[in-house]
């Protein structure tokens, strides 16, 4: 299995009433108080990045307990070490394009309604707003973030469904109502963009499709019933509960559970989330070159080379930048993209070229010497090009041949005579 970082948390789901606490159901409605969350202890998290980590909050009704742990565990041996305290989640996400962890906790307004974040290279957590809807603070069970997108998901009975949180105004919109289902966990694939998601009304590890759509995928393993947090990653899905069980983990390729991940949490508690702060993959842009070349029939005559590059995505291209190395035969005079030309090779710096997008530039030179015309162009990109076979791209002329007097039958015959004429001067001398 592949190291990532997971970062699966549970939530403190208790309120303060008649100034005692009471465990609040996963159902409760988001206008119940939270407790105060100035009794956060926020620690400054290691380096998450290639880290396996845990995390959850101890059941609020136990005074000896400490709240709202999250967990360093070691892979292989399982052993756990505490980095957080007394910092509920509610749902909690990978932003790999940020290299940050983003999770929901309970602000002083409503549960699981304050969108925090957390680098990847670790720290403590600090706080992006209050996630709204009407105008009104907005509870988030789950988050999962799809091509730039947050998704949230509600299992509270009165707004159950999946929502689109706008990353710069926090307004969390219903994409689709699911009055009867209980999926409190999501997250997406950062391979596929595929959001799975935890069913507790069905038993079920469900996939969710961006309008809503639910299918299910896999029954919980045998006795789990109620599991809040998922992770996803590297090909596996971490169920994360908020009992004192093993996470889960299903692979997500041959459809099968494997061995599970030991966990650190001692007591029931009411809710969970999880998460990966897995490394982005490298972005691929297929920058692909085309050159062309005409001219070239005369000495001192014009050529012109066209450059072509397009780029076949899927990320954009950064950084592109074009050699062209001039045969000897030929020599730079100019071109139409800014570019240089120095020790007989031509550069431009393209820069960026868009998903989709193209750029051309024509170059000019004169013929300085006899023979054939062929030179090779090369494209490169910041981004992995996943076909470097279409980098380069050569062009030729036939140019200018060097040209060998020849004579035709009487000019040979001239030159016969005279050849024997020379002869017989020469014997007659003798």
């Amino acid at each position: 299995m592949k190291l990532h970082k997971l970062i699966a948390l549970a939530v403190l789901g208790s309120a303060v009433a008649s100034n005692s606490l009471a465990q609040v159901d996963e159902g409760a409605s988001s206008g119940v108080q939270p407790s105060n969350p100035g009794s956060r202890a926020i620690q400054g998290a290691p380096d998450l990045t290639g880290d396996l980590f845990v995390g959850t909050s101890q059941n609020s009704s136990d005074p000896t307990a400490t709240l709202n742990d999250v967990f360093q565990v070691d892979p292989t041996s399982g052993a756990a070490t505490s980095i957080y305290s007394n910092t509920g989640v509610w749902g909690a996400t990978a932003d790999p394009d940020n290299q940050r962890i983003l999770f929901t906790t309970s602000s002083g307004t409503g549960f699981g309604d304050e969108l925090m974040s957390v680098p990847y290279t670790g720290g403590a957590p600090t706080s992006l707003g209050l996630i709204t809807n009407g105008g009104l603070s907005q509870r988030i069970d789950g988050l999962a973030m799809v091509g730039g997108t947050l998704y949230g998901t509600v299992a509270d009975a009165a707004t159950n469904g999946l929502y689109s949180i706008d990353l710069g105004t926090l307004v969390a919109t219903q994409i689709a109502a699911h009055p009867a289902e209980s999926i409190s966990g999501i997250d997406a694939d950062p391979d596929t963009g595929i959001i799975y998601g935890v069913n507790d009304a069905t038993g079920q590890l469900v996939t969710i499709a961006t309008d809503g759509t639910i299918t299910n995928l896999a029954a919980y393993p045998g006795g789990f019933a109620d599991i809040d947090g998922i992770a996803v990653g590297g090909g596996f899905a971490y169920l994360v509960t908020d009992e004192a069980q093993d996470i889960s983990v299903y692979d997500l390729i041959n459809d099968v559970y494997v061995a599970s991940l030991p966990s650190p949490f001692t007591n029931a508690d009411v809710f969970s989330a999880g998460a990966l702060a897995i490394e982005p993959l490298p972005l691929d842009a297929d920058v692909a070159l085309t050159k062309t070349a005409s001219g070239g029939d005369d000495l001192g005559g014009a050529v012109t080379f066209d450059l072509w590059v397009d780029n076949n995505g899927p990320a954009d291209a950064t950084a592109v930048v074009v050699t062209d190395t001039f045969p000897d035969n030929v020599d730079y005079t100019s071109d139409s993209c800014g570019g240089s030309y120095g020790g007989g090779v031509f550069t431009w710096n393209v820069g960026i070229i868009a998903n989709g997008g193209s750029a051309h530039c024509t170059v000019n030179g004169v013929v300085s010497d006899f023979g054939a015309i062929s030179n090779t162009a090369s494209v490169s990109a910041a981004e992995n090009d996943p076909v470097p076979g279409n980098n380069s791209s050569t062009a030729g002329l036939e140019g200018v041949a060097r040209v060998i007097p020849t004579l035709g039958v009487w000019g040979l015959i001239a030159m016969i005579s005279l050849v024997l004429g020379i002869a017989v001067v020469t014997f007659r001398r003798d």
